[in-house]
C-alpha cells in the first residue's frame, strides 16, 4: 500500500483501509465493502465513507462522532442520539425533528374560518388600513392585494368588500 495523507476531520480511517490495488478505493474493515474516494491525493474525499458508516454501522458512527479529533475538538461538541430519527451532522445543533402526521399536514393547508379569532384580527387590520388611508373597499378584491395576502398569510382568506362593509364599519 502506498502512503496516503489521511487528514480527515474525523477519525474515519479507524474503520477503513485504502485498497492496495487502487488508491481511489477504500475498504470498510467492518463489512469489507469497497468505496470510491472520488479521486487521488487532494481530490480524494471521505464523504462516501462517512455516509456508509452512518447508514450501515450507526453505533460505530456515533462512537466516531464522540471521539475527539487530532485538533482536540469533536466537531462542534454535538453527539449523536441513537434513538433520534435523523441524527444531527457534526457541528450542528439541530434538535430532534419528527415527521408531521397526516392530520398535521392536511391542517397546514386549511384556510382559517371567516369567524376564527385569527381571521377577525386581520379583518380588523384591513378595515383599519382602508379607513386610515381613506380608501374605497374595492382594493381587497384586486389581484395584487389578493396575491400579497396569499403569500404573507396563506391560511387567511380575504373576505370581499360586502363582508367589510357589513362587519368592519
Amino acid at each position: 500500500m502506498s502512503p496516503v495523507n489521511k487528514k480527515s476531520p474525523i477519525k474515519i480511517w479507524e474503520y477503513y483501509e485504502i485498497c492496495s490495488e487502487n488508491n481511489k478505493l477504500a475498504q470498510c474493515l467492518l463489512c469489507s465493502i469497497k468505496f470510491s474516494r472520488g479521486g487521488e491525493g487532494k481530490k480524494a474525499t471521505t464523504t462516501s465513507l462517512k455516509n456508509h458508516l452512518k447508514t450501515k454501522h450507526a453505533d460505530q458512527y456515533a462512537a466516531l462522532i464522540n471521539v475527539p479529533t487530532t485538533s482536540g475538538s469533536n466537531m462542534g461538541g454535538t453527539s449523536i442520539s441513537t434513538d433520534a430519527k435523523m441524527p444531527a451532522e457534526p457541528g450542528t445543533s439541530r434538535s430532534k425533528e419528527r415527521q408531521l402526521t397526516l392530520k398535521e399536514t392536511s391542517e397546514r393547508k386549511l384556510l382559517w374560518d371567516i369567524n376564527d379569532p385569527k381571521s377577525i384580527k386581520y379583518h380588523y387590520l384591513i378595515g383599519e388600513m382602508i379607513a386610515l388611508d381613506n380608501e374605497p373597499l374595492s382594493p381587497v378584491e384586486r389581484v395584487g392585494f389578493q396575491r400579497l395576502m396569499a403569500n404573507t398569510l396563506p391560511h387567511y382568506k380575504v373576505p370581499g368588500r360586502t363582508y367589510d362593509r357589513e362587519n368592519c364599519s
